[in-house]
């Protein structure tokens, strides 16, 4: 079953049926190639399938050969392809479509990640196997009869289901009670969007996943596996997507339902909050067809939620060199300081405030006891980037939206190592606006132009 193996062993292992090593696929996405051109939308077109567009034939447009003749029917969710054959009905792409708007929403980030790494996903028809979709050809005839869908990677960026799945088939005697779309196309968001567009996600999941079982949750349970299989597994139930077991049967459990989820394991609970933070409700796959296509055509998701926080105000005094180094301490206050969610407390109890920083500093500041250190701030010892992707992510707000990990992790991108907190060089402002954008929030919002050009009016000096 597609959703008992890790997107790396789907496309990798050709006769093992084994999972192979998460890290070992982690560090195969960690080669970034060329790249889609454009940008993502907000939009969709889940309603109508229709041709292939022939610009989607192109290498250049759709790395990293094009899309193959094979693919007959094309819809799209924010200008990410959903595919089929002429053999798979429109109900099956439409229903695919709406799994990828609805999980691609809350973050304009991980969804353009995904764009930009010639991410699509496809549905294969009742009567299709595995090697039919052409980016899964080369593998050994053993996955036509052990997979219903696979993960995406950078090599074959594309993520499946099968028709009788994603439509709830009483023929469906593969797994009729798994939403294996909905897991699959969580593992392509992680390894193609996330992985890349969100700073420390990787590290965090990592942590996660290894807090879990060191405490011997998840025991007995495909959850368990690996962080890969721990994610995509968590998703599900946090969408109350996921099959349910009264007791453990070394697949499903009873921790099925995002309520469940938050008590038992609020680790994970806390990074998927963090990658969906829209609270959109999931529609799920079975009942009457024509029923659930109109509800999926009209909900309205919630869309882009991922912002940088609560503005606030601080005051501060340091001393440094131009080395990047020295030492500061200010005081401040926050805009809003309260909770976001009622398990902040808890959470706080169990060490996340620490484990989970980013999420944890923006979503449970109250908790975490951040309500009157707005100012407080150091910075020491080398400066650097920890990571290759610091200035993309940079570029793309995440010193402000994560600071608590770009800050001590991207250090050169979100231009810390001089004319930041306790630097004595030139303390000015370079524009005559620099005040009124700091009262109105802006020195928290865009942290990294207001940093450099607004530092008097910002009390970076």
């Amino acid at each position: 079953m597609a959703w008992f193996l890790t997107s790396l062993a789907c496309l990798l292992l050709s006769v093992v049926a084994v999972p192979v090593s998460s890290s070992v696929f982690m560090r195969m996405l960690t080669s970034r190639g060329s790249e889609r051109p454009g940008s993502p939308t907000n939009s969709h077109s889940c309603w109508s399938v229709r041709s292939v567009p022939n610009d989607l034939r192109s290498a250049a447009i759709m790395g990293p050969n094009g899309l193959s003749t094979y693919y007959q029917k094309y819809t799209e969710a924010y200008g990410i392809p959903i595919l089929g054959s002429v053999h798979v009905p429109e109900d099956a792409v439409k229903r695919a479509c709406y799994v990828v708007r609805f999980l691609f929403a809350d973050r304009q980030d991980v969804r353009r990640s995904y764009y930009k790494h010639f991410g699509r996903f496809a549905v294969y028809g009742q009567n299709e196997v595995t090697r039919s979709i052409p980016e899964h050809a080369y593998l050994d005839p053993f996955w036509d009869t052990r997979a219903r869908g696979l993960g995406a990677t950078l090599t074959a960026p594309v993520a499946t289901c099968a028709e009788e799945n994603a439509l709830c088939y009483s023929t469906d005697t593969y797994d009729p009670n798994e939403d294996i779309a909905l897991h699959e196309y969580s593992h392509a968001l992680q390894s193609l969007g996330a992985y890349f567009a969100v700073p420390g996600f990787e590290a965090r999941l990592k942590s996660a996943y290894s807090s879990a079982i060191s405490r011997g949750l998840w025991a007995n349970t495909y959850a368990g596996t690996d962080e890969v299989e721990y994610w995509a597994e968590a998703v599900q139930s946090y969408f109350n997507a996921n099959t349910h077991r009264d007791t453990v049967n070394g697949i499903h459990g009873p921790v099925s339902t995002r309520d469940k989820l938050r008590t038992y394991d609020p680790a994970i609970y806390a990074l998927i909050q963090e990658i969906f933070p829209c609270n959109n409700n999931y529609i799920t796959r079975c009942g009457n067809s024509q029923t659930l296509r109109s509800q999926e055509h009209a909900q309205q998701l919630r869309m882009n939620c991922a912002g940088s926080g609560g503005t606030g105000t601080g005051t501060g005094t340091g001393t440094g060199t131009n080395a990047g180094t020295g030492t500061g301490t200010g005081t401040g206050t926050g805009g809003s300081c309260v909770d976001q969610s009622a398990s902040c407390q808890y959470w706080s109890q169990t060490g996340e405030c620490s484990k989970n920083q980013a999420y944890m500093s923006q979503n449970c500041k109250k908790s975490c006891n951040l309500c009157s250190a707005g100012g407080q701030g150091t910075q020491s010892g080398s400066c650097s980037d920890q990571s290759q992707h610091c200035k993309y992510w940079s570029e793309t707000g995440q010193c402000t939206q994560n600071a608590a990990y770009m800050l001590k992790n991207c250090k050169k991108s979100c231009n810390q190592c001089s004319g930041s907190v306790g630097h004595t060089g030139s303390c000015a402002d370079q524009s005559t606006n620099c005040q009124y954008w700091s009262d109105t929030g802006e020195c928290t919002r865009n942290y990294t132009y207001m940093s450099q050009n607004c530092k008097k009016s910002c009390r970076l000096c």
